[in-house]
């Protein structure tokens, strides 16, 4: 659920049929240490549209950002 794109972290709160959904990637997004994790600071999400996601081939301009987790 977190992609790397442009040089920045996102975790993506929803994928729609023509968009995704995004915010900031926090510490408590994937959280590999012991005890609790941090609360979810509320922030601002953005809509990326599928023309913004693609690039001018079609292909992805992001990637996901953990691919084995922790």
């Amino acid at each position: 659920n977190i992609i790397e794109m442009g040089g920045s972290s996102w975790y993506v709160l929803a994928a729609e049929s023509d968009a995704l959904l995004l915010r900031p990637e926090q510490p408590a997004d994937l959280w590999c240490e012991q005890g609790d994790p941090p609360t979810v600071i509320p922030s601002e999400s953005t809509r990326f549209s599928r023309k913004e996601l693609l690039d001018s081939d079609g292909h992805l301009v992001f990637r996901l950002k953990y691919l084995k987790g922790c």
